[in-house]
Order: C-alpha cells, then sequence, then structure tokens
C-alpha cells in the first residue's frame, strides 16, 4: 500500500468490467465475473444470484 499505484491497472480492469455489466453506483456487485447485482436488494434476491453464480460455476 506504500505504492499508491501499485493495484492501478487491477482497479482499471475491475472498474471497466463492472461499467460493462452496467454498474452505474454503489453498492454493485459482481458475482464470478458474470453476474451484476447492482443497488440494495433483499436478501432472498441475493441469495438467488449467489445460488445461480454457484450453480453456474459448479456445472462448468
Amino acid at each position: 500500500l506504500d505504492d499508491p499505484t501499485a493495484f492501478a491497472e487491477d482497479v482499471r480492469a475491475d472498474e471497466r468490467l463492472a461499467a460493462d455489466m452496467g454498474a452505474g453506483g454503489v453498492p454493485f456487485f459482481v458475482l464470478n465475473r458474470r453476474y451484476g447485482v447492482s443497488g440494495v436488494q433483499s436478501p432472498e434476491t441475493f441469495t438467488r444470484a449467489l445460488e445461480q453464480a454457484w450453480a453456474d460455476q459448479a456445472a462448468a
């Protein structure tokens, strides 16, 4: 953390991924680099998104 540019490229890549997935504000969660969940969601909605991402990962 002493070098403020050490992770700049990684951060820019994460920003591009989020923008490509439709992030327009915070909070925005990216699951498995495939699914985006934006805004404040109910626990049920977030759980379904996590379960879907997990199922897709397991099937791969």
